[in-house]
């Protein structure tokens, strides 16, 4: 392991060395990328001048141009980060006329929490999009519904409508009940009648039914691409 670690940082740096050096690569991305949005979040260190490193957030000018030509959909997400430090990549993703998932806005946060996305998402909505309509979807992250179902998050009704993404929903819903079947009738609710899975399964449709019915009714069933 202690060869491995010398020889990654042979070719790509130090840890340490390379988050010193963020706050000037922060600087050199915005002067070389005309009318890039970023923010940064630091806090003070324990020795003078020195800052640690929290919170960045970035979204280059062509896609945030190219978004006002998507649709109103607005599909959020995270992934975790492994490495010496941890973290948590959180990605703002639109969709074009021809049902491609077109990415526009990054953020580096120190993990998935109700401060990390109120901030990435208000970030958006002052810094990108001040379009209202949009709908906003996300998997059922408890941090994610608490931040947009703030009255002044900019995401509540008629700014923006909150939806459940249909895929992590499917994919939780067969972790439990491990049945490929029911799982493919639960995909085709959107259109159909929920009736027949709970012939099959009582508590399966139980299950649904106890989705909260301002994010969860079958209107949220909307696009099984919207995911990372």
């Amino acid at each position: 392991m202690k060869t491995k670690r010398k020889a990654m940082t042979r070719l790509f740096g130090d840890w340490y060395k390379s988050y010193a050096k963020l706050s000037r690569f922060f600087l050199a991305l915005e002067q070389s990328n005309s009318r890039c949005i970023m923010y940064s979040k630091m806090f003070p260190g324990n020795n003078p001048n020195e800052e640690i490193f929290q919170r960045v957030f970035w979204a280059f000018a062509p896609s945030t141009k190219g978004f006002t030509h998507c649709r109103l959909v607005l599909s959020i997400d995270g992934t975790h980060l492994y490495g010496k430090y941890k973290g948590t990549l959180l990605i703002a993703m639109g969709c074009d006329g021809n049902n491609q998932l077109f990415p526009f806005a990054f953020a580096i946060t120190e993990g998935e929490n109700t401060d990390s996305w109120s901030w990435f998402l208000a970030c958006i909505r002052v810094g990108v999009i001040q379009r209202k309509g949009l709908c906003l979807i996300s998997d059922c992250h408890p941090d994610i519904i608490a931040v947009v179902n703030e009255t002044y998050s900019g995401w509540t009704k008629p700014d923006a409508y909150y939806r459940f993404c249909m895929c992590h929903l499917a994919s939780n819903f067969n972790t439990k009940f491990k049945d490929k079947n029911l799982k493919d009738l639960m995909c085709r609710v959107a259109m159909e009648s929920k009736d027949t899975i709970g012939r099959i399964n009582a508590e399966a449709i139980n299950w649904l039914e106890h989705i909260p019915l301002k994010n969860g009714h079958s209107h949220m069933m909307v696009s099984g691409d919207m995911r990372l």
